[in-house]
Protein backbone atom coordinates (compact mmCIF):
# COMPACT_ATOMS: atom_id res chain seq x y z
CA UNK A 1 0.00 0.00 0.00
CA UNK A 2 1.00 3.61 -0.50
CA UNK A 3 1.28 5.85 2.54
CA UNK A 4 0.19 9.46 2.41
CA UNK A 5 3.28 11.40 3.43
CA UNK A 6 1.91 14.75 2.32
CA UNK A 7 3.86 17.87 3.12
CA UNK A 8 2.78 21.50 3.13
CA UNK A 9 3.96 23.36 0.04
CA UNK A 10 5.87 25.77 2.28
CA UNK A 11 7.93 22.81 3.53
CA UNK A 12 8.74 21.46 0.06
CA UNK A 13 12.28 21.62 -1.30
CA UNK A 14 13.33 24.62 -3.41
CA UNK A 15 13.70 22.35 -6.46
CA UNK A 16 10.14 21.05 -6.03
CA UNK A 17 8.79 24.59 -5.63
CA UNK A 18 10.63 25.80 -8.72
CA UNK A 19 9.32 22.84 -10.73
CA UNK A 20 5.81 23.67 -9.49
CA UNK A 21 6.25 27.26 -10.75
CA UNK A 22 7.25 25.93 -14.19
CA UNK A 23 4.20 23.66 -14.29
CA UNK A 24 1.91 26.47 -13.12
CA UNK A 25 3.26 28.71 -15.87
CA UNK A 26 2.55 26.11 -18.54
CA UNK A 27 -0.94 25.53 -17.19
CA UNK A 28 -1.56 29.29 -17.06
CA UNK A 29 -0.55 29.63 -20.71
CA UNK A 30 -3.10 26.95 -21.59
CA UNK A 31 -5.82 28.65 -19.51
CA UNK A 32 -6.20 25.60 -17.30
CA UNK A 33 -9.06 25.63 -14.81
CA UNK A 34 -6.62 24.28 -12.22
CA UNK A 35 -4.68 27.56 -11.98
CA UNK A 36 -7.47 30.13 -12.31
CA UNK A 37 -6.78 31.36 -8.77
CA UNK A 38 -3.05 31.80 -9.44
CA UNK A 39 -1.60 34.91 -11.05
CA UNK A 40 1.61 35.43 -12.97
CA UNK A 41 2.81 37.35 -9.91
CA UNK A 42 2.23 34.22 -7.80
CA UNK A 43 4.26 32.16 -10.25
CA UNK A 44 7.06 34.74 -10.27
CA UNK A 45 7.11 34.86 -6.47
CA UNK A 46 7.37 31.07 -6.15
CA UNK A 47 10.11 30.90 -8.79
CA UNK A 48 12.04 33.81 -7.23
CA UNK A 49 11.87 32.38 -3.73
CA UNK A 50 12.98 28.94 -4.87
CA UNK A 51 15.64 29.90 -7.41
CA UNK A 52 18.42 28.33 -5.33
CA UNK A 53 21.69 27.56 -7.06
CA UNK A 54 21.51 28.71 -10.68
CA UNK A 55 25.04 28.38 -12.02
CA UNK A 56 23.98 28.38 -15.68
CA UNK A 57 21.25 30.99 -15.29
CA UNK A 58 18.38 28.83 -16.52
CA UNK A 59 16.16 29.63 -13.57
CA UNK A 60 16.80 33.36 -13.91
CA UNK A 61 15.97 33.08 -17.61
CA UNK A 62 12.68 31.33 -16.78
CA UNK A 63 11.79 34.12 -14.37
CA UNK A 64 12.56 36.73 -17.06
CA UNK A 65 10.33 34.79 -19.46
CA UNK A 66 7.42 34.78 -17.01
CA UNK A 67 7.90 38.53 -16.45
CA UNK A 68 7.85 39.13 -20.21
CA UNK A 69 4.69 37.08 -20.70
CA UNK A 70 3.03 38.77 -17.72
CA UNK A 71 3.89 42.21 -19.11
CA UNK A 72 2.59 41.23 -22.56
CA UNK A 73 -0.58 39.84 -20.98
CA UNK A 74 -1.19 43.19 -19.25
CA UNK A 75 -0.84 44.99 -22.58
CA UNK A 76 -3.44 42.70 -24.19
CA UNK A 77 -6.05 43.20 -21.47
Amino acid sequence: SVKDNSTEFSQASPDFKFAAAVVMFGMKLRNSDFVKNSSMDDIIAIADQSRGSDALGYRAEFIRLVHAVADEHLMIE
